[in-house]
């Protein structure tokens, strides 16, 4: 009996993000405990939440919200850095512009 299944290539993406994510999480908890003593226990207190809400987050199946991810690396006293590219054949294709999202302040203008 197998449980491999296929994912379409949006689901697979969505997936590889999310353990992706996941994956980042227990790293950084992982470091974090070498550094010193710190359980998800004490994640879960800094939140004001239930270990086991902590505990599922850390998972790397949990499809957590942005606010959360976030509030889950400040209670370890991460940092966060997102970047999101075109596929390098797409960046060619473009005549070589840039699509960088402008400060707020230049938008305006």
């Amino acid at each position: 009996m197998s449980f491999l299944f296929e994912l379409d290539p949006k689901q697979e993406v969505a997936a590889d993000l999310i353990a992706d994510v996941g994956r980042q999480l227990q790293t950084l908890h992982e470091e974090r405990q070498q550094r010193g003593k710190f359980t998800q226990q004490d994640v879960a207190r800094r939140l004001g939440v239930d270990r086991a809400r902590v505990n599922k987050c850390f998972s790397g199946y949990n499809n957590l919200t942005l606010r959360t991810l976030a509030e889950l690396v400040w209670a370890m006293d991460g940092e966060i850095e997102i970047k999101i590219n075109l596929p390098k054949a797409a960046t060619g294709a473009s005549g070589g512009e840039s699509h960088a999202a402008q400060p707020a302040t230049q938008a305006a203008e």
